[in-house]
């Protein structure tokens, strides 16, 4: 937020500038800061593509979905391959529970972007997975393997399909390998990751003895901070000692942490 207010003190007629800087006002609450730059920022540029997107951020965050939808739109019909807009109509299918209509527009939003956009493919391989379609998300996981096999993208798309499919092994094997040949997954992931497959074989004792070795790791890193958001290997080590009847322990972990 500082640097957007520093650079909105330098360039006060830029209406980009104004809405950028009223997504990080809206992630930490300040709907109101957020709206008024947000207002400035449509008196100076009403079409502008950003603009009108964050705006449907606004509005979301309020629940006011039909308003947000309205915004949203806005922003694809001035610019046909903005993906923003296209996934804030998602994030509003998903919030009224209708998937299916959230994968239409996953798909309407791959055929105006080009491939070249992982972000896009794993979406619409998540909403497929989620609506049952088996085949149809791992027909796109193959594409994905193929054109971005080192993308982030393709490690989520795939560990959650093995996930949803209750291969947990394979899931774990798949995580290490990935971790290894990329190191494009950040400590706290893997070890969630791993976590949560121990965890589908029940064996939260693997769980443990995983959290003892890179929970320290994570600390000494910077990843994970006493006070910040990025805790869920504590809350891990929490659950996990709860599930091998360890409640004390557990709560120590989560008042020293959170």
């Amino acid at each position: 937020v500082a640097a957007f207010s520093m650079a909105k003190s330098l360039a006060p007629g830029d209406a980009q500038i104004r809405a950028e800087r009223a997504m990080p006002l809206l992630e930490m609450g300040r709907l109101d800061e957020a709206l008024e730059d947000l207002k400035y920022a449509y008196r100076l540029d009403p079409y502008a593509p950003l603009v009108n997107a964050n705006f449907g951020w606004h509005y979301y965050h309020r629940d006011k979905f039909e308003k947000a939808e309205k915004f949203f739109q806005n922003s694809i019909d001035v610019k046909k391959d903005f993906l923003a807009g296209y996934e804030g109509l998602i994030y509003i299918s998903r919030a009224r529970g209708h998937l299916d209509r959230a994968l239409i527009t996953s798909f309407k939003s791959m055929r105006q972007i080009p491939r070249e956009n992982p972000v896009n493919i794993e979406t619409f391989i998540d909403l497929a997975m989620e609506l049952g379609l088996e085949e149809l998300a791992q027909n796109k996981l193959n594409q994905l393997q193929t054109d971005f096999p080192n993308n982030i993208s393709f490690y989520r798309a795939k560990y959650d399909l093995l996930m949803q499919q209750k291969n947990y092994k394979e899931a774990i094997d798949f995580t290490n390998k990935f971790f290894e040949r990329t190191n494009g997954i950040s400590l706290n992931e893997y070890v969630e990751a791993k976590g949560k497959a121990h965890a589908g074989l029940g064996n939260y004792k693997k769980v443990l003895e995983l959290i003892k070795k890179d929970y320290p790791r994570a600390l000494e890193s910077g990843e994970l901070k006493k006070g910040t958001t990025n805790i869920s290997i504590a809350h891990y080590a929490a659950w996990a000692l709860q599930n091998s009847g360890e409640n004390e322990k557990a709560e120590k972990i989560l008042k020293t942490t959170c």
